[in-house]
């Protein structure tokens, strides 16, 4: 299994996925997630997630990052 349940080819985890969100709690924690996933697999982390899942579940994620302070 890749980072955060995304590739590996063992499908992914799409509630492991949303759970990680929830726990991180900000934006700044987001982003810093984010940018360690760049520098480990020289990939924008967004763009894996929307190749991995579907609309609906890319939707619910980023209203719930919507609501988190900065």
């Amino acid at each position: 299994q890749g980072f955060l349940g995304i590739g590996g080819g063992w499908g992914t985890d799409e509630s492991a996925i949303a759970g990680v969100f929830e726990a991180l709690g900000s934006k700044g924690n987001i982003s810093m997630v984010s940018e360690q996933y760049s520098l480990l697999y020289n990939k924008d982390l967004y763009n894996d997630m929307e190749s991995e899942m579907d609309a609906t579940e890319i939707l619910q994620i980023t209203q719930k990052i919507s609501q988190y302070a900065s």
